[in-house]
C-alpha cells in the first residue's frame, strides 16, 4: 500500500508513505518546473520539464542524466523515452509533470491523470467526469482543445497564454480566464491579469472587446 500526502493548500502529492505512514519520498516543486524528489537512504533524483510543463528528462544526485528523453504528443500520449519513474508505485510525473499532475497507470487499469478536481484519460483527451463549475470549457468533458496553449490543471476551467496587450508605454502580458468567454468566442466580460514592467500583480478589467 502507498499513501500519499499534501502540504499548504497544494492539492500535489508531496510526501509519499508507505503501509505503516513511514515517508518514503519528499517531492519538491522548484521555480521553472523542476522537482526534486529525495528518497530517505537512498538519494536524490530531479525531474526537469520542457516548454509545456511535462517531464522531458531526469537525472541522478550527480547531474547525470538518467534514462532517455520523453515526448508526449498534445494530448499527452507518450510518444518516445517510455515514463519518468518519478515516485514509488505507479504514480508518476509524466505529460504536466512539471505542475505535479500525476499519472496513475497501474496494471491492467486505464492511465489516468490526476488533474485536480478530476481524472484526466490522455488517450481519449477526455475528463472522466463532469466540470464542476458550469461553462468553465466547451463541455461538461473536454479538455482544452488547443493543448500546447492552454491548461486546465485544476480541472476546473482553462487557461491560455493569449499574447500581448500593447497601445501604451507598458505591454501587458496577460492571459484570460476562459469561463468568461462566450459561445460566439467573444469576450463579453472578464478579466484580464496582466503583469506589466513596472509593477506586478495589477489586475484590469473590459467589457464587449472582441478578441
Amino acid at each position: 500500500m502507498v499513501r500519499y500526502g499534501h502540504t499548504g493548500g497544494s492539492d500535489s502529492p508531496q510526501v509519499t508513505l508507505d503501509a505503516s505512514n513511514v515517508v518514503t519520498q519528499v517531492s519538491l516543486g522548484l521555480p521553472g518546473g523542476a522537482v526534486l524528489h529525495v528518497t530517505p537512504g537512498v538519494g536524490k533524483r530531479w525531474s526537469y520539464p520542457n516548454l509545456q510543463g511535462s517531464t522531458a528528462a531526469q537525472a541522478d544526485d550527480a547531474g547525470a542524466k538518467t534514462g532517455g528523453t520523453f515526448v508526449y504528443d498534445p494530448d499527452g500520449v507518450p510518444t518516445a523515452g517510455g515514463l519518468p519513474d518519478t515516485r514509488p508505485g505507479q504514480f508518476d510525473d509524466t505529460w504536466m509533470g512539471g505542475h505535479q499532475r500525476p499519472l496513475e497507470h497501474a496494471t491492467g487499469l486505464q492511465p489516468v491523470i490526476e488533474m485536480g478536481a478530476r481524472q484526466y484519460h490522455p488517450v481519449l483527451a477526455r475528463f472522466l467526469e463532469t466540470d464542476p463549475i458550469e461553462g468553465g470549457t466547451n463541455n461538461d468533458y473536454t479538455y482544452p482543445t488547443d493543448p500546447t496553449n492552454q491548461t486546465d490543471l485544476n480541472g476546473q476551467y482553462v487557461v491560455g497564454t493569449c499574447g500581448v496587450l500593447a497601445g501604451s508605454s507598458v505591454r501587458w502580458h496577460y492571459f484570460i480566464d476562459m469561463r468568461l468567454m462566450g459561445s460566439d468566442n467573444e469576450f463579453r466580460y472578464g478579466r484580464v491579469f496582466g503583469v506589466s514592467r513596472r509593477s506586478m500583480g495589477i489586475r484590469s478589467e473590459r467589457r464587449d472587446s472582441a478578441l
